[in-house]
């Protein structure tokens, strides 16, 4: 069993989830944070980077994304890495990895690996180093403590690092902005229980370097979401990001391309850690939160700052 490394913590189509997103959005404005902070992504409990420099361990996680046919014979990830782009282009199901608030995360896990193997064969490319770098922030945040339903809004920026032998390195950044809003019942507030090695029980509980850091922070509260109450409101993405000139395109939730990134997905969640109980906005916190956003299920794929 693999070792996992903060293990937790990816347009609402209902009518009637309107008016109540739309005083979420208000709500969520006062105090919102924009500081952008280095975080981690995790796929199928390792850290990306580490995926990517090893073609058993690449194969292995985009094999746990989508239920695709692959043809027998070489050129294994390049054949898995077109399947999951023509079913995802599709709008098919079955594809967890693509799906829902953690759905961009895995289009860019794509987009990398397709970056780690030979042109031509599919096969993976030793000599080729391909790293992921990303920053991301809660920018807006909402918790409404009557009913336990909240709206969170973030920025993630993704650069691509690709080394080719003594070849000077190439840079490519992308960067998405969406917004999910977390229906009546589905936030709960969790108390850390003293038992260093599981402190949230009944959630997906945390592993190694995360769990020194909740006890050196005195984290002693857990707001945790997960399922199909989190639910898409937007998702934007800038596929050639420039600070100084953003370009964010919304993708539309009417076309088949876009339609696993709207989906609702039982394996989502929202895990954010506090000193006391969470607030209701950013207003009554110092300092950005600490989180891990995407999916908790087979294949665990998260952004975490943890």
């Amino acid at each position: 069993m693999k070792s996992v490394f903060a293990k937790c913590l990816g347009l609402v189509a209902a009518l009637l989830l309107s008016a109540s997103v739309s005083q979420q959005m208000a709500k969520a404005q006062t105090g919102a944070a924009s500081s952008l902070t280095p975080t981690k992504l995790i796929i199928d409990g390792e850290n990306i980077n580490d995926v990517l420099s090893d073609g058993t361990k690449l194969n292995d996680a985009l094999e746990t994304m989508g239920n695709v046919v692959v043809s027998p014979g070489p050129g294994q990830i390049g054949k898995r890495i077109a399947a999951l782009r023509i079913a995802d282009a599709a709008g098919a199901s079955g594809l967890p990895g693509l799906s829902g608030i953690n759905g961009m995360l895995g289009r860019e896990i794509l987009n990398a690996a397709s970056s780690a193997i030979q042109g031509g064969s599919g096969n993976f490319n030793p000599g080729r180093k391909v790293e992921i770098s990303l920053s991301g922030q809660i920018t807006q945040y909402y918790f409404n403590q009557n009913d336990n339903s909240g709206y969170l809004a973030a920025t993630t920026i993704i650069t691509k690092k690709v080394t080719a032998g003594a070849s000077q390195p190439t840079m490519h950044v992308t960067a998405y902005r969406w917004a999910v809003a977390v229906t009546a019942g589905t936030y709960s507030v969790r108390t850390n229980s003293g038992d260093r090695n599981d402190p949230f029980p009944g959630t997906i509980p945390f592993a190694g370097g995360a769990l020194d850091k909740i006890e050196a922070s005195g984290f002693n509260k857990k707001l945790w979401a997960e399922g199909t109450g989190i639910v898409i409101v937007s998702v934007e993405v800038d596929e050639d990001y420039d600070p100084a000139n953003p370009q964010f395109q919304l993708l539309d939730p009417a076309k088949n391309k876009n339609k696993n990134l709207y989906t609702t997905d039982s394996g989502s969640c929202i895990d954010m850690l506090f000193v006391g109980e969470p607030p209701a906005t950013f207003a009554e916190l110092e300092g950005p939160p600490t989180y891990c956003l995407g999916r908790c299920q087979q294949p665990l794929l998260v952004n975490t700052g943890v």
